[in-house]
């Protein structure tokens, strides 16, 4: 079998959006997904802020996506990535869980990240319900509503002071007796007054007809449970307290990842290894969005072009 041009491991926005990239500039294309594609896309009833849509459900998007990168003459493959390394002649091998071997001339990693979840009652039931993972995404759906942000880091009083602009409150439910975030992030939470801080404090529970309208609080220190029942007007609950790349399958010894497991690129979307280049949640970065997932994958298509066209010219960049 001849080596692929360009392996895409997965199929959020970033994978798809390289995929469009890649077959416009010919490039013999696969995409690497178990699920379907989409990504966290297909989680999120509604996307306000990708441009050109307004607001679009995610799995509409999603399938957008695809469909162009299909009618490009990408080709999509139903498996799970297991173990990428480098291999003679500049190839790059990737084995996957039903044991077939792949061959690519370059990879671009999408594999995307998952949310930390809290772990109270309900918490998967009610996600896309009230439950989200993303302030930037779902803030607005709870205009002058009141909402919980669950975490005490630096996320999670960022979404906190986002979402004070747009909730009429909120409640910041921290289970250390102290918020983790920085001193400057902390000053700004105390000096919002719609912002409440519940420390060694948990969320035990929600619940609803169709979406959050009641919330148990438990108090660490007496272990006492309130309810709190916000009626048909309900509420929101933004999780914060992390996120998981998705890099098992990458050896340690490969050198791009950092300690929290992200892959480390520099802003060509290029990584130590030569004709390996990463994309999206997977990255590295500052900010989380459908449309830097999308800048990422075009720009990673572009610079794999650029490195297939010459591969001793294009450099990688230097190991830390």
């Amino acid at each position: 079998m001849n080596p692929i041009d360009v392996l895409v491991i997965g199929a959020g926005p970033a994978g798809l959006t390289a995929a469009i990239y890649a077959r416009r500039s010919l490039l013999d294309t696969v995409v690497l997904e178990q699920e379907a594609p989409g990504g966290q896309m297909l989680l999120t009833p509604g996307i306000e802020n990708y441009p050109g849509f307004g607001n679009v459900a995610g799995y509409e998007l999603a399938e957008h996506m695809e469909t162009q990168a299909r009618d490009l003459g990408a080709r999509f493959l139903s498996d799970r990535a297991s173990r990428l390394s480098p291999v003679s002649n500049g190839l790059i091998e990737c084995v996957l869980e039903s044991g077939q071997r792949l061959t690519s001339r370059s990879v671009i990693i999408a594999s995307g990240a998952s949310a930390r979840k809290a772990g109270f009652i309900n918490e998967a039931q009610f996600t896309g319900r009230g439950v989200s993972y993303c302030a930037t995404c779902d803030g607005l759906f709870f205009r002058n509503k009141h909402v919980f942000v669950v975490g005490g880091g630096d996320s999670a009083v960022v979404d906190a002071l986002h979402l004070a602009r747009v909730a009429r409150s909120v409640t910041m439910v921290v289970r250390k007796p102290h918020l983790a975030a920085s001193r400057a992030r902390q000053r700004e939470v105390l000096e919002e007054s719609k912002i409440s801080v519940r420390l060694q404090a948990v969320i035990e529970s929600v619940d609803g007809a169709h979406s959050v309208e009641t919330v148990a609080l438990r108090d660490l220190r007496t272990d006492q449970t309130e309810s709190l029942d916000y009626g048909d007007e309900g509420c929101g609950v933004f999780v914060a307290v992390g996120r998981k790349p998705s890099t098992e399958f990458l050896p340690k010894g490969l050198g791009i990842l950092d300690e929290q497991g992200h892959v480390v690129t520099d802003h060509h979307m290029r990584t130590t290894v030569p004709g390996v280049f990463a994309a999206g949640d997977v990255r590295a970065k500052s900010m989380r969005q459908v449309v830097t997932a999308c800048s990422d994958g075009a720009i990673a298509a572009e610079s794999a072009s650029s490195y297939l066209a010459n591969p001793q010219r294009f450099q990688s960049i230097k190991p830390r």
